[in-house]
């Protein structure tokens, strides 16, 4: 199949251990479009394991671009990666070599300029357009140009530079210019590499044209990774008036050392690494490092601060707009604080970027900050202006933990505890919250909910339907699960929450998909969508139109089926990152169960092996995904249904399943064993093993186990996976053997007690995998997708 290409931009990312958050973004690892339960995601472990699953025998390419100055983190990966797969390759950008023993170097050529050229070669080119865009009617005498451009070394970014001079002169006056930067070179150190002396000339000509006010600009604004608005330039500069500081960035901007760019209502100012660096150069030389940390930090936190108070306004499409811009240099001022002992900085940094994340869908990305925030807390009485801050980011730590490793939470719960009896400025509402967080049994927390969706306070009331609505889905109980998310969607427009509104109506659609209410369920994807578009979240665009696909393919409206997935092909085929792949995987499966609703069977196990084989190549995940399971069981279903054994995907399938309820972390994901019963179940059923002939006990096991999928709430998003289908299959195919066959496992099943349900499809599922004697050798379909 076709490789993965992952481009990792490294430009942003200021510390090595956030090489990984970079990695993680670029393959789409945990967001919101890959599962609606937080519990699926953070299920899956920490983000260096999901990392490495997603890549684990992938057939793919990852870049990491601009590595030079996280190289250690960059190399510890790019040797992390190399391990994982043996068909995957590293490309990195950098300045400096990794100095990895499998690692070869390249450096570049120049571009080059060729005066008998129509139009003088590469770097002509370049400079012609670059001076074009400054001063259209500028005379341009190639040979001229050419020679400079020789003069520069070739050097895209010294051309770049040079070309803007010509707003205001000649070519020949430019290279005049530059022949006398380079004359002052030629008395420093010559053992400097000619290119390294060429660019730092024409970022010193650069920085002798500015005004002092524009150096110190230039200065401060390198300090922030991922660009930065016209607020924070003026609060990286504070005792310089705000109007004179908006010219210096205008100035910059003619100059050619920032770059405009406009995205999502908020204009926004660029520097290529290399004039960065030089900015952080001049930083340094001028005393000021300490002074633009205090700064980064004073707007830091009156960012976090400001976007963290409108999440929950009618202002809330600007907040979730501004952290999305500024999400990355939040992260790095976050770090910054932590390593510079500033704990209110670090807590409404994190609180900021805790809410862009859950609009995002990524709240597992709290972990990787989770020690950092904890150590920044250590010996902190905290004020009472950061109190209720604080208590957040403890609640968030302590919920993510419950997930993650045991125990872990224990410490985050201690201090919550301690700042509730010792602070009198803690919100209402955060306090109603930390009782949910804080109840020691099953029954506290049921009373909690309960105590929440009462409560006046519309949020509280919101959060307590949404909260209790996943654990009845999680539990199987998706009838309930159902009345709680109308619930909670009724109060979401009570309210006028656009992004509660969007996502109550998209979790209200895919639990009504998942209980088979697919026409309702669509109903409720248009008033998704509506509400998607209008907090511009991409992510969940996603997620609508999965459950949108499955909804038409179980309608029988391949019209419908075929306009979604037409519409879900440019991001298959257009993406650079680890969403590419989840993309395609999404789309072959729309493509295998229109074909097999057409009657093309062929066609349709085709698409379906495609979308199987991203597995391991960037899916959420790994194989280990939730999502796997439910794709694999109703292509182990198509797949019996063609007359192919599939005893490979069979046991895949259960072993993979035992792997996601393995980790230890007390809770099982109902619906998803469920689903993943449904297909070992029907093949157990209407596959014969050994001599030939089917195995009545066996048989009757299958029966049993499907029975019990469907008391445990399987999904039925898919047509491969609806229960009264299949039920009539297998009760038509076993007609010759008697009805009682059927009747028994039904009766085995019926007989259990709902808290006996887990374990007894938990023993099934391994039995009927174990009893199958057939030796799996390299013509077992299905085994080279997944071994």
């Amino acid at each position: 199949g076709t490789g993965l290409v992952v481009v990792v931009e490294l430009v942003g990312v200021r510390a090595d251990d956030d090489v990984v958050l970079a990695l993680a973004d670029a393959l789409g690892v945990a967001p919101g479009s890959s599962t609606l339960r937080l519990a699926d995601r953070l299920q899956a472990g920490d983000l260096a394991s999901q990392v490495a699953a997603r890549l684990r025998d992938a057939d793919a390419l990852v870049v990491l671009d601009n590595c030079e100055h996280v190289i250690e983190g960059a190399a510890r990966w790019a040797g992390v990666l190399l391990d994982v797969s043996p068909r995957l390759r590293v490309l990195t950008t950098s300045r400096t070599p990794l100095l990895l023993d499998e690692e070869s170097t390249y450096a570049p050529a120049p571009l080059g300029a060729d005066p008998d050229e129509e139009d003088g070669g590469p770097a002509v080119r370049l400079f012609v357009e670059r001076a074009r865009a400054v001063r259209p009617d500028a005379l341009l005498d190639r040979e001229a140009v050419a020679r400079l451009c020789d003069r520069l070394d070739g050097l895209p970014l010294a051309i770049e530079l040079a070309a803007a001079r010509v707003r205001t002169l000649s070519v020949a006056e430019v290279e005049e210019r530059l022949d006398e930067r380079f004359a002052l070179l030629r008395v420093r150190d010559r053992s400097v590499p000619d290119r390294h002396r060429t660019l730092e000339a024409v970022l010193d000509w650069s920085w002798n044209l500015l005004t002092p006010g524009q150096q110190a600009l230039w200065r401060r604004a390198a300090t922030l990774p991922d660009g930065f608005s016209a607020e924070a330039a003026r609060a990286l500069l504070p005792d310089v008036p705000g109007w004179q500081v908006d010219d210096d960035v205008t100035t910059l901007e003619l100059q050619s050392l920032v770059r405009v760019e406009e995205a999502d209502g908020g204009t926004r100012y660029r520097m290529v690494e290399t004039v960065r660096e030089f900015g952080l150069l001049r930083l340094a030389a001028a005393g000021e490092e300490t002074a633009a940390d205090a700064a980064v930090l004073a707007w830091s936190l009156t960012v976090s601060r400001r976007c963290a108070s409108r999440l929950l306004s009618p202002r809330q499409r600007e907040a979730v707009a501004e952290l999305g811009r500024e999400q990355e240099n939040l992260l790095f001022a976050v770090r910054r604080a932590m390593d510079l002992g500033r704990p209110d900085a670090v807590v409404h940094g994190f609180v900021g970027l805790l809410g862009t994340w859950a609009v995002r869908g990524a709240e597992e990305r709290v972990i990787g900050l989770v020690p950092g925030v904890l150590r920044s807390l250590e010996g902190w009485v905290v004020p009472d202006e950061h109190a209720d801050a604080t208590a957040i980011a403890l609640e968030a730590i302590a919920a993510s933990s419950v997930f993650g490793v045991p125990g872990r939470a224990a410490r985050p719960l201690a201090r919550l505890r301690r700042l509730l009896r010792t602070s009198g400025s803690v919100g209402s509402r955060t306090r109603e919250l930390a009782d949910l967080v804080l109840a020691r049994t099953p029954e506290d927390a049921q009373a909690v909910l309960t105590r929440l969706q009462g409560s006046d306070d519309g949020y509280t009331a919101l959060l307590g339907h949404m909260f209790e609505a996943q654990q009845r889905e999680n539990d199987g109980e998706i009838a309930r699960a159902v009345e709680l998310a109308r619930a909670a969607h009724d109060v979401a427009r009570e309210i006028d929450d656009a992004a509660a509104s969007a996502m109550t109506a998209m979790v209200l659609a895919s639990f009504l998909a998942e209980r088979g209410e697919q026409a309702e369920a669509v109903r409720w994807v248009a008033a998704a969508k509506e509400g998607v578009l209008a907090i511009g979240a991409e992510e969940m665009q996603w997620q609508v139109r999965w459950i949108e696909l499955g909804a038409a393919l179980s309608l029988g409206d391949l019209d419908a089926a075929e306009t979604v997935v037409a519409s879900m092909v440019p991001t298959a085929e257009g993406a650079h990152d680890g969403r590419e792949a989840q993309a395609r995987g999404v789309v072959e499966l729309g493509r295998g169960e229109l074909a097999w609703a057409r009657g093309d069977h062929p066609a349709a196990l085709a698409h379906l092996a495609r979308s199987l084989a991203t597995f391991g190549a960037g899916q959420p995940e790994g194989d280990a995904a939730p999502w796997f399971l439910l794709l694999a069981s109703a292509t182990l279903v198509r797949r019996v249904q063609a007359g192919a054994d599939e005893t490979g995907l069979a046991r895949r399938i259960v072993d993979v399943g035992r792997r996601v309820r393995g980790g230890g972390r007390g809770f099982v994901d109902r619906p998803v064993l469920a689903t993943s019963s449904v297909g070992v179940a029907y093949w157990a059923c209407l596959v014969p093993v050994g001599s030939g002939d089917l195995d009545l006990g066996r048989v009757t096991e299958g029966v049993e186990l499907l029975t019990i999928a469907g008391r445990l709430g399987a999904r039925q998003d898919l047509p491969a996976l609806r229960l009264d289908a299949l039920r009539a299959e297998v009760a038509a195919a076993l007609a010759e053997h008697g009805a009682d066959v059927v009747r028994a496992g039904e009766r085995r099943a019926d007989a259990l007690d709902r808290d006996d349900l887990v374990a007894r499809a938990d023993e099934l599922l391994v039995r009927l995998a174990a009893e199958s004697d057939q030796e799996l050798g390299p013509d077992v379909p299905g085994q080279a997708f997944f071994m």
